[in-house]
């Protein structure tokens, strides 16, 4: 039977709770063999370089995962050519493993837009959707999507709490002084104190 890998992409600027809550409650719900989270450089869709180093941000998702046996971190996408795109880490992991059946774990927030993304038809091709709907929103309409897309959208939907938590405001918080406690995972707290990951004066 072939294994079914859940990849989790993103900037990780930092990884909080909402990462971590929403990739377990897909795992469940999916009935996956393993997860692999894959930070990028540099996001297609964000301006900018990501605050942390990519070796600060690989540390923290290590340290957030942590005793997540089914779970593992790729540094894949910083060793690509920039900016990341999702189909060039599909065609490698694909590569990598041809029997594995892929799913991409994406919100449904972004998934209206999905026929703009960078050759999105051959995304589909790799790999179905794991579309994360938060529990009081509307399913996304995938009938709407598909026309735009001109292809049917293998996908499956995973339901999630909402978490009103964004690495934006964790860094607002921080460039602040104001505490981030219970927004990230305790170990990735202390490392952010203990590396000055986010102060004025850090390298990262």
């Amino acid at each position: 039977m072939a294994e079914k890998l859940l990849l989790f992409g993103g900037t990780f600027d930092p990884v909080h709770k909402g990462h971590t809550n929403i990739l377990q409650a897909a795992y469940q719900q999916g009935g996956f063999d393993r997860a692999i989270v894959l930070p990028n450089a540099i996001s297609p869709l964000k301006t900018g370089s990501p605050e942390a180093s990519n070796a600060q941000r690989f540390e923290m998702l290590e340290l957030a995962f942590s005793g997540l046996e089914w779970c593992s971190i790729s540094d894949m996408e910083f060793n690509m050519p920039q900016p990341s795109y999702t189909v060039n880490t599909l065609e490698k992991l694909k590569s990598e493993s041809p029997s594995a059946q892929l799913f991409w774990l994406c919100g449904a927030d972004v998934i209206k837009e999905f026929h703009m993304w960078y050759r999105a038809d051959k995304i589909i091709e790799l790999a179905s959707l794991a579309v994360v709907k938060r529990d009081s929103a509307r399913r996304p309409d995938f009938a709407e999507i598909e026309a735009k897309l001109g292809k049917k959208l293998p996908h499956i939907i995973i339901d999630s709490p909402l978490y009103d938590i964004s690495s934006t405001e964790i860094r607002r918080r921080l460039s602040s002084g104001n505490v981030i406690s219970g927004l990230v995972p305790e170990a990735v707290e202390q490392y952010i104190k203990e590396n000055n990951v986010y102060s004025a004066n850090s390298a990262g």
